[in-house]
């Protein structure tokens, strides 16, 4: 939780133009994008080596960072 102190008094956001909230949106949707991508392709390597236990941890990451990528898009 976020407080503010006398010695540390929190800043007001500043607005942002339309443009910039939709390069924002944009840029974080491809980074949690690709990185959802790069676990689901190390959880189909791991599943072609058989390797147990890191076959079904990576899609379950996989999922874990996917919400990242509409949330971004989400608060456009």
């Amino acid at each position: 939780m976020l407080c503010e102190v006398e010695v540390l008094p929190l800043t007001s956001p500043k607005q942002r133009s339309a443009t910039a909230v939709r390069a924002a949106a944009d840029r974080d949707f491809q980074h949690w994008l690709s990185k959802a991508t790069q676990r689901f392709e190390l959880a189909q390597e791991a599943v072609d080596r058989e390797y147990g236990k890191d076959a079904t941890f990576d899609p379950h990451r996989t999922t874990e960072q996917s919400p990242g990528a509409p949330a971004a898009v989400a608060t456009v």
